[in-house]
């Protein structure tokens, strides 16, 4: 308090492309199964987890009691079975990859030799990664194995954020379009306390406007 307001950025990394890949590796056929995705309400890990089904992962833990899993088409359809005999809310994601799950280790190879043909630099500023819910750290920005296990690995939001809301002085920015991981954030309350201070620079995702003139208004 008192002293000036530090801005961390969440979901960013600095890393110079001297090289692009031809194609996207992460999106070629991974699976011949079907994949799906389900986002699961007022549902957090510690429920959700004796309920999973063989193939069916936590993909991603977005906030305290948002959780998405990701798996065979078949395995989710048991699982949403048994959330709905718990009365537990979910919503089918139209997605063509699981991703986040064991369907995308095929992937990984290319991944992270696409990435190896590119240089990576480490950040010059905090960034906190969705992969360990801790500051990513030099050895992790630089490594292409690193950043080719995130396409496996559940996205842990929800950590992330709670490391970074606990440093002093902290004001989350939003500048990607729409507000989503505002809303997110805003699902983390310790305590059921206020939510942390937030600042989205566009609209929502429908809203019309000068995206400079809304991020002017939206600083103040």
């Amino acid at each position: 308090a008192g002293g000036e307001q530090r801005i961390e950025r969440l979901h960013a990394a600095s890393l110079e492309i001297a090289t692009a890949p031809s194609k996207d590796p992460a999106r070629e056929p991974a699976s011949l199964v079907a994949p799906m995705r389900l986002h699961v309400e007022r549902a957090g890990v510690d429920r959700l987890v004796p309920l999973l089904v063989d193939g069916v992962e936590i993909a991603g833990c977005n906030a305290p009691e948002l959780t998405v899993v990701a798996g065979p088409h078949e395995s989710i359809g048991r699982l949403a079975a048994a959330l709905d005999a718990h009365a537990i809310g979910h919503t089918a994601l139209n997605v063509s990859h699981a991703f986040h799950s064991a369907m995308m280790e095929p992937a990984l190879p290319a991944v992270q030799a696409a990435l190896g043909a590119v240089r990576l630099t480490a950040p010059q500023s905090r960034v906190y990664s969705c992969t360990t819910g801790a500051p990513l750290t030099a050895e992790q920005a630089t490594d292409p194995a690193y950043w080719a296990r995130q396409v496996r690995e559940p996205v842990q939001f929800t950590r992330a954020l709670s490391a970074e809301r606990a440093e002093p002085d902290t004001v989350f920015v939003e500048v990607g379009p729409g507000q989503a991981l505002s809303a997110l954030l805003r699902q983390h309350r310790p305590d059921n306390g206020p939510p942390a201070r937030h600042v989205a620079l566009l609209g929502h995702a429908r809203q019309s406007g000068d995206p400079a003139r809304l991020a002017l208004q939206a600083l103040g």
